[in-house]
């Protein structure tokens, strides 16, 4: 397998969220969503400030990877797999999508986040102020989202479309899309796996997950992969496992 292309690209989070994020899966090999709702009302006000929250990086091979969809319960005829961002992306799907998403048979949640206009701030809030969801959707151009936003804040909705909404959608996100060609070997998951080690180290010490990973992609024929992915992917719906002390047993 060698690297065919790679294409930068900027998106905005209105692209992502109408065009992108439907097509895109995450590896089995990837980590679990670890953020909690602190990391997610950072994020958004990360990206109110204009702040930079890091690239994300998609791989298209032309094989097939084992890997979940980034939302919803089916999977996608497209190979796109996200290699770096995916906590940033669930978050932002979590946004969008009122503070609970489906991935495959899992549910991911957080708690809901809102905006205040008299102060200018955010907080961890289903009570106090306007649900930013509500606000994002709004912005989208959902037609149900805008008038129950009317309606409940007839006041303060164009100040919270103009503050948080608008900011939001509008919001530039670097999108690097790497693409792959096979050479007719078995060796998709030993690049994968070096691909995923030099995108997360980044000069950092080589940790444990990165370790097993390459010793996954090395010690295993297909067969044996496949059937140990298959394990961590039942065993991670219902007791959220990680693949390192399942290789590890």
């Amino acid at each position: 397998m060698r690297i065919s292309s790679i294409k930068p690209d900027v998106l905005t989070l209105r692209e992502l969220y109408k065009e992108e994020a439907s097509s895109l899966q995450i590896p089995s090999i990837q980590w679990q969503f670890v953020w909690d709702s602190e990391d997610v009302k950072e994020l958004i006000d990360s990206i109110v400030n204009g702040y930079p929250i890091g690239a994300v990086i998609i791989w298209e091979p032309t094989s097939k990877f084992p890997s979940a969809p980034l939302i919803g319960r089916g999977g996608t005829s497209k190979n796109r797999y996200v290699l770096d961002g995916q906590q940033r992306l669930t978050a932002l799907m979590l946004i969008q999508n009122g503070w609970r998403i489906q991935r495959g048979e899992k549910l991911i949640q957080c708690t809901p986040i809102s905006y205040v206009p008299e102060n200018n701030r955010l907080y961890l809030s289903s009570k106090k102020g306007i649900d930013i969801s509500l606000i994002v959707n709004a912005s989208l151009g959902d037609a149900d989202a805008l008038v129950q936003l009317q309606r409940e804040y007839p006041a303060k909705y164009r100040q919270a479309m103009n503050s948080i909404g608008e900011r939001i959608v509008n919001y530039k996100l670097p999108f690097y899309v790497l693409k792959s060609d096979t050479d007719g070997t078995d060796n998709v998951y030993e690049h994968i796996a070096e691909i995923f080690t030099r995108v997360n180290s980044a000069g950092v010490k080589i940790g444990n997950l990165e370790m097993f990973l390459s010793f996954f992609a090395a010690a295993f024929p297909k067969k044996e992969k496949d059937r140990i992915i298959e394990i961590h992917e039942d065993l991670s719906t219902r007791f959220e496992l990680d693949l390192e002390p399942l290789i590890r047993f």
